[in-house]
């Protein structure tokens, strides 16, 4: 708890803070434990200005209870959906991208990761009229591609560069620019809440890699604080954040094939582990992980949930990448 100060209340001077501090009283907790009239006597004020004093203290300073209902009301009203506009995907996240989340793509390179981003992006800002803020952190954000799957969707052209306007393009490509969009992001949420709803960052993976390795200390510095920003607007303007994260195969060595002689191999299937890049310590940041991955040549991609605090573990959904977008 703060420390006593003379900015607390009009009555509070710097000798009865002093008087105080020589019986250890120094915090807020300590005065509004310490009987009202000992504190007159310690501190040398009248009892009325003691009174005063507790009473500003307990306004200022000391939370209320609530009731867990208004709570719980109070969230609800907060928290929503935003559909992906993706049938089967939006099945398996139960509605759609939940506001308040911090959601994780991750799959190898080809796997169809920034065609979903770019196709949740423009149904979001199409059929919910909410702003999308899209990082591109690999500068190759494409905006025909945005406008090819609109074609699709909307045959105004109107309608079409509205939407578009409302998909705001923010090109970084380092750490530091990174963590400045999305500080100035946090102060224009405070300024104007609502101002958007979801954030893509696609790829965190580009920024982080040359800070990552056994002997730079500073990675999981950079890391944490970005994890903590991210997490903050997230949690507190009730904003759905979606990170783009690159995956990759491993395949235990146990388990492998041995090959016997030219014409024969074991039969055995070796087992696959799928590790997603920023290490086991980005692993607790994001509340849903998805990994997505394509299904042979074809243009069927599958999205699996890993990890969720909210979605069953292991359920998945079949989607296909085509000219019109993800569907």
């Amino acid at each position: 708890m703060a420390k006593l100060t003379t900015t607390m209340c009009q009555v509070l001077t710097k000798a009865a803070i002093e008087n105080l501090g020589q019986r250890k009283i120094y915090s807020i907790v300590d005065v509004l434990q310490e009987d009202p009239k000992k504190l007159a006597a310690i501190s040398k004020l009248d009892f009325k200005d003691i009174v005063t004093l507790r009473q500003t203290l307990l306004t200022n300073f000391c939370p209320f209870p609530r009731q867990g209902l208004d709570a719980y009301n109070e969230l609800l009203s907060q928290c929503s959906y935003l559909p992906s506009g993706i049938e089967s995907f939006d099945k398996l996240l139960g509605g759609g991208f939940l506001t308040g989340r911090v959601y994780e793509v991750c799959g190898v390179s080809g796997s169809g990761k920034t065609q979903l981003c770019l196709t949740v992006a423009t149904n979001v800002a199409l059929k919910l009229k909410k702003t999308v803020h899209f990082v591109d952190t690999k500068l190759d954000f494409s905006g025909k591609r945005v406008h090819s799957i609109l074609e699709t969707k909307e045959p105004c052209v109107e309608i079409i560069g509205s939407t578009m306007e409302k998909i705001l393009v923010t090109r970084v490509n380092s750490y530091n620019e990174l963590y400045s969009f999305l500080y100035h992001l946090k102060n224009q949420l405070l300024q104007e809440p609502g101002v958007a709803r979801m954030i893509i960052i696609e790829s965190l993976p580009a920024v982080f890699f040359q800070y990552m390795g056994a002997h730079n200390l500073d990675s999981l510095g950079l890391l944490n604080s970005l994890a903590s920003l991210i997490k903050y607007i997230a949690h507190e303007h009730f904003v759905s954040i979606v990170i783009v994260n690159l995956a990759s195969l491993w395949v235990e060595e146990e388990s492998a094939p041995l090959v016997h002689d030219e014409n024969e191999a074991e039969s055995s299937v070796p087992v696959i582990d799928i590790k997603p890049a920023l290490g086991k310590y980005w692993a607790h940041i994001p509340n849903t992980r998805l990994y997505i991955e394509q299904c042979g040549n074809s243009n069927v991609r599958k999205i699996t949930v890993m990890k969720s605090t909210h979605l069953s573990l292991g359920s998945f959904c079949n989607i296909s990448v085509s000219s019109e977008g993800v569907k």
